[in-house]
């Protein structure tokens, strides 16, 4: 008896039996297996929603999962775990699990493929693709614009590249020093990864002239973007216009970070703008979004995770524009 565990994308062969796929789940949501040939009628009995047979294998099999109890998306910190085994009572025999799988703000995910090798031997493929890691606070955000946008990811040729504009003109400082500059870097990591796929994305500091930020992962957004601000420091004014063109040779899709008016004078409609301010009475301008700053003596991180719902309407706002075409 041997245990095959599947990472990335790792194949693992078992006899040609029949063969019982199940699933756990870990966190708040529930899920469905569902499976789809690629051609012909398909043999999968689907017994439980955690628990799908397959009698025999001759044509190529997804396993795939779904939410379940008529939700959209999966919720929040949700791992799929999935194993493959043959439909027997038999212990002796071998087995597959596959790593698991985060599917937090999907609405659907592709675990595994099994197909026939020979007559004997079915090839059992973990299907790869998982969620790059985010801190908690991107992660909500790349949560709310699946939702927003209604989709999983943009991936292949429906994924943009995605820039970012913070400005550092001398008032953007006490938004540094609470947090909230930070945590609108990393709104704006959790909406890239969302819509730009494994490309990576470039940020832009906007003083007198545009200052790029080292590219890297976008987990570490929130650190390289505090450890340029420390190198540039804050200017008397930021030319924002010009940051914009700058980013915008590169990226399709660009949010702006300043506390100042939310402005379309560029006449972009592939940018998005992130005010750092407290919401007025007077709902943001399309394509605008408000981030409030946290109250004195309370952290950042603290005040969002406490307020999800500021960090669902301000990435709301912020994907209007990829609601459309972008330039």
């Amino acid at each position: 008896m041997a245990t095959f565990l599947l990472e990335g994308t790792d194949t693992a062969r078992l006899a040609q039996r029949p063969l019982t796929v199940s699933m756990t789940v870990t966190g708040t949501a529930r899920a469905r297996l569902v499976a789809r040939v690629a051609a012909g009628i398909s043999p999968v009995i689907e017994d439980r929603p955690d628990l799908v047979i397959v009698p025999f294998v001759d044509t190529e099999i997804v396993i795939s999962a779904v939410p379940a109890d008529g939700d959209r998306q999966f919720a929040e910190n949700t791992l799929l775990y999935v194993s493959v085994a043959p439909d027997t009572r038999d212990v002796n025999v071998d087995d597959v699990q596959v790593a698991p799988h985060e599917v937090s703000g999907r609405e659907s995910v592709d675990l595994l493929k099994i197909a026939p090798q020979g007559a004997d031997t079915v090839l059992i493929t973990r299907i790869g693709g998982e969620d790059i890691p985010l801190s908690p606070l991107a992660n909500r955000a790349r949560v709310a614009c699946r939702g927003a946008l209604g989709v999983d990811a943009f991936g292949g040729e429906l994924a943009v590249t995605a820039g970012c504009v913070i400005d550092i003109s001398a008032s953007m400082a006490r938004f540094v020093a609470d947090g909230t500059v930070g945590a609108a870097s990393e709104l704006f990591a959790g909406v890239a990864a969302a819509v730009a796929g494994a490309q990576p994305a470039r940020i832009v500091l906007a003083g007198r002239h545009p200052s790029d930020v080292p590219t890297g992962p976008l987990a570490e957004v929130r650190t390289r973007v505090r450890d340029a601000l420390e190198a540039s420091g804050f200017g008397v004014g930021a030319d924002l216009d010009a940051a914009i063109a700058h980013v915008s040779e590169w990226a399709q899709y660009v949010v702006v970070i300043t506390d100042s008016a939310i402005s379309h004078g560029t006449a972009r409609a592939n940018v998005a703008w992130m005010k750092l301010a407290e919401p007025s009475r007077h709902a943001p301008e399309r394509g605008g979004a408000i981030l409030p700053p946290p109250p004195p003596e309370i952290t950042a991180e603290t005040f969002y995770n406490d307020n999800p719902h500021l960090i669902d309407a301000a990435v709301a706002a912020l994907v209007s524009p990829l609601r459309r075409p972008v330039a």
